[in-house]
């Protein structure tokens, strides 16, 4: 639910708060592998590069009510950076405001713009060899550009991907369906 409590952006305003959680930290296959092994390095790397001016979050283990509280408090969200589509928790923290971090390929850019119908992908584009990088210029642009950045995903999905377009959407399929 885009407008329950949960999903309200918080803009955390102390530090850059960086948060990853991924459902698997073993790949599966080659789609079920949030790159847990490639991107744990660079977030430890980038601790280390920061120290106190960041904070970085792994989330996992814990109900799914924790995980999108902390989720909440992350201005950078890293969904995954290894295969070449998004995923629910991605588009969680969308909703929530945060600055969020995806490798998506051109094609499902392109199904994800067609079904929106917007003309922008509201991830920050980044497959894992260039994740060190993108985080060091995000964090280096400093805490107001990365809040601009997830205020404008918040206003995509409030946007493109409200719950109540999307449920109309099938309403009128269902309706053209029994016709």
């Amino acid at each position: 639910d885009l407008y329950g409590d949960i999903f309200f952006p918080q803009y955390q305003q102390d530090v850059i708060r960086i948060g990853y959680s991924p459902s698997t930290l073993k790949p599966g296959s080659e789609w079920a592998d949030k790159g847990y092994a490639e991107t744990i390095p660079i977030l430890n790397e980038i601790k280390r590069i920061y120290k106190d001016k960041v904070e970085i979050d792994i989330i996992t283990g814990v109900p799914l009510e924790e995980c999108l509280k902390r989720k909440s408090l992350c201005n950078i969200f890293i969904d995954e950076v290894k295969t070449t589509s998004y995923h629910r928790s991605g588009l969680e923290a969308i909703a929530m405001g945060s600055a969020t971090i995806c490798s998506i390929g051109m094609q499902v850019e392109k199904v994800l713009l067609n079904s929106s119908g917007a003309k922008k992908n509201p991830f920050i584009n980044v497959y894992h060899q260039d994740l060190k990088n993108k985080l060091i210029e995000l964090i280096d642009s400093g805490l107001n550009n990365i809040l601009e950045i997830g205020y404008g995903s918040r206003v995509w999905m409030e946007k493109y991907w409200d719950p109540r377009t999307i449920a109309n959407e099938y309403i009128k399929i269902y309706e053209n369906a029994l016709l």
